[in-house]
């Protein structure tokens, strides 16, 4: 297929249909389609999982009517903003490499204050929509053929969701994301979730730009002001874009963050600092959502994390360099290091008090 120059176009099937043909297309897309039945699948296990759900529920139910009030008010729903930050990762992680200053000071602070919870992603380097569906849905994607991409192969029906279960609570359910509506079919995708509204970058007005794509900074600004002016609890649902890859032009000019120590090339220190001023930037965005929520007589809740690794450089050219793999031959990868490729900061913040989780993987 690669020396044939056929190219699987997974996140816009108009293109893939147009590039590839239709037959060839279509054949691409059906060997990530078929779903396996499990050899435990049967009506039985079914009903055996539905009552201890049900069980579970009624449990949850009682327990709850039984504990204590939490100084949040009942009748006083609150907002509830994910933020999943594009391809956000700590750099300070590699070990073997000195920033010049802190990159991402409200992450630091947040984990120290409720914990450093990470959230264990199926996909490094790319595949946004995946993580999204997992989240959203509770569905997972290791029960679905390597490659599939639901948003573009299974939901073209209505699919219960974080988004649908908002809205039955009497929330307004709302996705935003600084990029085009149509990228991994959200503008379709999104309705089925049981959103409400979507607003993608075509309805930003004069949104400002940082780098290739809309700040981090115009999607927090965008959020402020969708839950200000909304009169029902909201339950927002954000991916941003700013600190989408490549990473190997200094696109933000002179960066603040300048990276020493490892064995970083010249290349991989460039593409390592102009990943750290993004990353910057995405930390910045969540404290600018702090800042205004703290003040706010709403409560809110704000959880955030990222979506994936960014892919740094050509087989995995910084995490190499810098001592963080001891392979670029990821089939060669321990336990330990497929986990720390695949696991991102996820971090939560409220106006209201809310018991301490602690769920260092999720």
């Amino acid at each position: 297929l690669d020396r044939a120059g056929v190219s699987e176009i997974v996140w816009d099937q108009t293109q893939n249909y147009a590039n590839n043909g239709l037959t060839l297309a279509f054949t691409l897309n059906v060997k990530n389609s078929i779903v396996q039945k499990p050899e435990t699948y049967s009506e039985q296990a079914l009903a055996s999982a539905a009552a201890g759900i049900q069980q579970a529920s009624v449990q949850a139910v009682q327990g709850a009517a039984t504990a204590k009030k939490a100084s949040l008010s009942a009748e006083k729903k609150p907002n509830v903003i994910f933020v999943m930050s594009e391809a956000f990762w700590d750099p300070t992680l590699l070990t073997n490499v000195t920033f010049s200053e802190d990159p991402l000071p409200t992450i630091h602070r947040l984990q120290k204050e409720s914990g450093a919870n990470y959230l264990l992603s199926p996909q490094y380097g790319g595949g946004t929509s995946n993580v999204e569906f997992e989240v959203l849905t509770g569905n997972s994607m290791s029960a679905l053929p390597g490659g599939s991409i639901p948003y573009q192969q299974y939901i073209s029906k209505p699919l219960p969701s974080l988004a649908s279960y908002f809205a039955d609570q009497g929330y307004k359910s709302m996705g935003i994301h600084s990029y085009e509506g149509w990228f991994w079919d959200r503008n379709s995708v999104y309705k089925e979730l049981g959103f409400e509204s979507f607003k993608s970058s075509e309805h930003f007005v004069n949104p400002e730009t940082k780098g290739y794509f809309i700040s981090d900074a115009e999607v927090a600004k965008n959020v402020i002001n969708e839950v200000d002016k909304t009169e029902n609890p909201m339950f927002i649902y954000t991916v941003t874009m700013e600190n989408h890859g490549p990473y190997d032009d200094p696109r933000y000019g002179e960066n603040q963050f300048k990276a020493t120590g490892g064995n970083l090339s010249t290349q991989a220190k460039s593409i390592l600092e102009t990943y750290a001023q993004g990353a910057h930037d995405a930390d910045q965005s969540l404290q600018m959502l702090i800042d205004h929520f703290k003040d706010s007589d709403e409560p809110t809740m704000i959880v955030f994390y990222g979506d994936h690794l960014p892919m740094l450089g050509m087989d995995y050219q910084v995490y190499k360099e810098a001592g963080f793999i001891s392979t670029s031959d990821a089939n060669k990868w321990s336990l330990d290091e497929i986990k720390k490729m695949h696991s991102t900061p996820l971090v939560t913040w409220s106006n209201f008090d809310m018991p301490k989780q602690d769920n260092p993987v999720i």
